[in-house]
């Protein structure tokens, strides 16, 4: 398999460990795990803490977001996994896993967030999509600071 490709599933995985390693089976040599997750920032933490179902929690274990064991809801997640994951994880525990080390494109997606995301309804007109987009592109240097969600992408080793 060439590619795995997620959106907003890592930050849900009470064993991201074992998610890792299954994919690493199943990818060739060079291949590409892809995934766009919430990502912490000045202006999206308090966002992801306060305003949103899920927690954000800069205190947990990337690898063991849930405690211990796979005791969680299904739809439980924590919106600093992956930042924190990314962030403290050293090359080598990514070799051991079987990828380099991960490259991130924080993205502003600011219509994403009047979108409400996967929730019924949504706080976006629809004329109004095209205006955000371009102020997520005119505003992309700001994205480590604004950004709301970022693009990470692995690749496999050989």
């Amino acid at each position: 398999m060439g590619a795995v490709i997620g959106v907003d599933v890592l930050h849900h995985l009470a064993r991201p460990a074992a998610f890792f390693t299954e994919v690493a089976r199943v990818l060739r040599t060079r291949g590409t795990l892809a995934v766009v997750e919430p990502w912490v920032t000045p202006l999206s933490f308090p966002i992801y803490r306060w305003l949103h179902q899920e927690g954000c929690r800069l205190a947990l274990d990337p690898w063991d977001p849930f405690g211990a064991g796979e005791a969680k809801d299904a739809f439980e997640g924590d919106a600093a996994v992956v930042f924190k994951m990314v962030r403290e994880t050293e090359a080598a525990r990514w070799r051991d896993l079987g990828f380099e080390p991960p490259r991130v494109r924080v993205l502003n997606a600011f219509a994403y967030l009047l979108s409400l995301g996967f929730k019924r309804g949504s706080l976006l007109p629809r004329p109004a999509l095209p205006w955000l987009q371009s102020l997520d592109r005119r505003l992309a240097p700001l994205a480590p600071w604004v950004g709301l969600r970022a693009l990470v992408e692995w690749e496999r080793r050989g």
